[in-house]
């Protein structure tokens, strides 16, 4: 998937296991637009997660919409209409990689520490 985008319409399995490091695949639905849920915000973080599609994922499996709808929008292929939400850097994918790119933290150990780990694995493998 190149972009996060939001799920119109039809349904898809995805393969998160690039973002999240979780193996089992992902059911996503269309969003619904109709009554009181048409007018609440979007949330893609958590409430909309699973109306979204998000970059660096695998579409896995499509469904196909209702006839109408691939009748009136002319789709070609009888794949899901998506809106694209963010692309490059703002998208999650890109999110990762900057926090990847740019981070500046190092990891420091402290001695003590590893001098009394190594000491309990010492004990440990003379006992066996």
């Amino acid at each position: 998937v190149p972009c996060d985008a939001l799920l119109i319409q039809g349904a898809a399995v995805t393969n998160e296991a690039s973002l999240t490091g979780e193996s089992t695949p992902q059911m996503k639905e269309a969003v619904v637009a109709d009554g009181a849920a048409g007018k609440e915000a979007l949330d893609i973080v958590s409430a909309h997660r699973m109306h979204t599609l998000y970059s660096g994922t695998t579409l896995m499996q499509h469904s196909t919409p209702p006839e109408d709808v691939v009748k009136r929008y002319n789709l070609q292929d009888g794949g899901c209409i998506c809106y694209c939400l963010r692309t490059g850097f703002a998208s999650s994918q890109g999110q990762l990689v900057r926090m990847i790119e740019y981070s500046s933290e190092q990891v420091m150990s402290d001695a003590k520490e590893t001098l009394a780990l190594l000491l309990l694995l010492l004990v440990f493998a003379l006992m066996a």
